[in-house]
């Protein structure tokens, strides 16, 4: 889950995080990331489909006219992203 609402104050504390700096705002700015899960493994072999379920409660405070879900597959040998994806959760 995506949160892209507004920026405020970075809160990082070193070297690498953002240190107090303010987050970026507008196109291209990432959003924060309200929750990450696995949502299943692939089979290693070319051609045989896979579907899965994930179900993420959503916390208290979170906006859903702000929120996306983004999924992506990713090979755990090689951390290499194949492709991705975001669908708005906003009505």
């Amino acid at each position: 889950m995506d949160d892209d609402g507004p920026r405020g104050r970075g809160r990082g504390h070193g070297p690498g995080d953002d240190a107090g700096r303010g987050a970026r705002r507008g196109r291209g700015a990432a959003g924060v990331v309200r929750a990450l899960e696995r949502a299943f493994s692939l089979p290693a072999r070319a051609g045989e489909r896979a579907s899965g379920t994930v179900e993420i409660v959503l916390g208290e405070g979170w906006r859903r006219d702000r929120l996306s879900a983004v999924a992506f597959l990713q090979d755990p040998a090689t951390m290499r992203i194949h492709g991705a994806a975001a669908v708005s959760l906003s009505r």
